[in-house]
Formats: structure tokens, sequence, C-alpha cells
């Protein structure tokens, strides 16, 4: 299964979320300026820090390998287009630097593995 990470980090979240409202005082938490509630919101604000820096430093591995491809193969949209599953019109210019639109992790995954397929892994060519 390709998402074991998300499903796994989805149901630990349940689990604290479960735990906290079952045994947890709820009302001193929701309504109190205690401890309780100043420590669940630090948790919870490093749990989403966690994520986002985590989906961050993807986006940065992804941008990185696909300049990488870009230079090493001077891959233009149009052959983008022929050599990949995407259109050509997904791959545009931001002033010299060649960009991928279609930026959804599947399918930055789906066009890091057709350059692999084409190409092979980017770090034993150079």
């Amino acid at each position: 299964m390709k998402n074991k990470k998300v499903l796994f980090s989805t149901l630990v979240g349940a689990v604290i979320i479960a735990v906290v409202l079952k045994y947890g005082p709820v009302k001193a938490i929701v309504y109190g300026q205690g401890w309780p509630r100043i420590l669940i919101g630090v948790v919870l604000f490093l749990v989403v820090l966690g994520f986002v820096l985590q989906e961050v430093q993807k986006s940065r591995n992804f941008h990185k390998a696909f300049a990488a491809y870009v230079a090493a193969y001077d891959l233009t949209p149009e052959k983008l287009g022929r050599l990949t599953s995407f259109n050509k019109s997904e791959f545009v210019y931001d002033g010299k630097v060649l960009r991928f639109e279609n930026g959804t992790t599947e399918n930055r995954e789906r066009l890091l593995a057709d350059l692999q397929r084409q190409f092979g892994p980017i770090g034993k060519q150079q």
C-alpha cells in the first residue's frame, strides 16, 4: 500500500484524540487556562509543523531531482511531453527554470518514475 505512512499517522492521531477525550479532563482543557490546554496546543502545533516540514522536504527533493534531469539531458516542455505521461503544457518556464505545474504528490512521483525509466537514476549519470 502506497499510503501506509499516512494511514498510520492518521490512526495514531485518532488514538491520541480518543484517549484525550476519554480520559482527559475535557472541560478543563477546553475552557481552562491551565497547563493541559497549553500542552495539548503545543503538541498539536508540533505535529502539524512536522507534517508541513515533511511535505516541504518532499517538494524540495522533487524540485532538486527534476532540475537535475532537466540540466543533465537538456529537457524542454516538448521533450518532456513526448517522454513522459504528461502533456507539454504542464511544464512551464519560470524565468530560466523549468517547472512542473501539476505538482501533486502522486504526479510528482509518477513524473520522476517516468524520467527514471527513460534515463535511469540521476545520481549514476553524473
